[in-house]
């Protein structure tokens, strides 16, 4: 196994960075545990992460206008041919 003790003494797993208590089973038992640690962890992420749609930094039209500004603006040297 990939385990080592952190500098404070804990276990830690070199793959999944798991800390704590490493319990020992079959197989079937350790990817089951494994699975249910990936959903948390990806359920935990998806709720920390802010609402594009509810807080946007730039809106569409901001972002439009912007396009549209530096499609008027003709680079220096530019020839049209």
């Amino acid at each position: 196994m990939e385990i080592f003790r952190n500098n404070s003494g804990i276990e830690q797993c070199k793959r999944c960075n798991f800390m704590g208590e490493m319990r020992e089973g079959s197989i079937d038992e350790i990817n089951s545990a494994r699975k249910k640690i990936m959903i948390t962890r990806s359920q935990s992420a998806a709720e920390t992460k802010p609402s594009q749609s509810a807080n946007p930094l730039i809106t569409n039209k901001e972002l439009n206008q912007r396009l549209e500004k530096l499609k008027e603006k003709k680079p220096e040297g530019f020839e049209e041919i």
